[in-house]
């Protein structure tokens, strides 16, 4: 028999830790800070005027910044607590449009997973930089695929998804999931139900990290 199911697998893997520090209202401008141009004491770079930071140039996604004060046009010195990067998370829109959205943070140019919000459908508002930790979505789409009764969907980081057993009437399946060939989780869902794997993400219990 074969059965026709929506994958869309959002995997959080890759744990750091790291800090943030909230950013206040600077001048901006240039990646170069020019004095005899007269700029501001306090300059900061933005996604917008320094490549080293995360920018998405279609959703316009980019929140690191890194602000300088200096003392004078002349000075070239940096006192402690004058050299400030922060960062901070953005709602984005999963592929899945019932799904909602979730967030995200830039850091190091890198964009990394920063928490589920009040507008994601399927898991409750949890942030893992709460915890000292980021992730990287490995997968977030809204691709159709096409599985039979012992058919497998290869994900991530060894996760493979198989298709055990469907019912005579096509309207439940039995799935299983296997990281690195052991299994750790089993479940019988129903047609247009989601599939939730949740565990511990570092710190952090019961986490939803795949869903499908």
């Amino acid at each position: 028999m074969k059965i026709r199911i929506l994958i869309v697998t959002l995997l959080c893997l890759g744990l750091f830790c790291a800090t943030a520090t909230a950013a206040a209202n600077n001048s901006t401008g240039n990646r170069i800070w020019d004095a005899s141009q007269q700029p501001s004491l306090e300059y900061s770079w933005t996604p917008l005027s320094y490549s080293g930071f995360y920018y998405d140039l279609n959703s316009g996604e980019g929140s690191e910044m890194l602000t300088v004060k200096l003392d004078s046009y002349s000075d070239r010195s940096i006192e402690e607590d004058d050299l400030v990067y922060s960062t901070r998370p953005i709602e984005t829109d999963f592929e899945r449009d019932e799904w909602g959205s979730f967030q995200i943070i830039g850091f190091m140019a890198e964009r990394y997973f920063a928490g589920y919000s009040g507008n994601t459908a399927f898991a409750d508002e949890g942030s893992l930089i709460a915890d000292g930790q980021l992730a990287k979505v490995l997968i977030n789409d809204d691709d159709e695929k096409s599985l039979f009764t012992g058919s497998s969907l290869v994900l991530q980081e060894g996760y493979v998804l198989d298709v055990t057993e469907v019912d005579l009437n096509g309207n439940k399946v039995f799935i299983s999931l296997k990281k690195d060939g052991v299994q750790v989780d089993s479940t019988v869902i129903a047609a247009n139900q989601d599939y939730i794997y949740e565990t511990r993400l570092g710190s952090t219990d019961d986490f939803p990290l795949i869903a499908v």
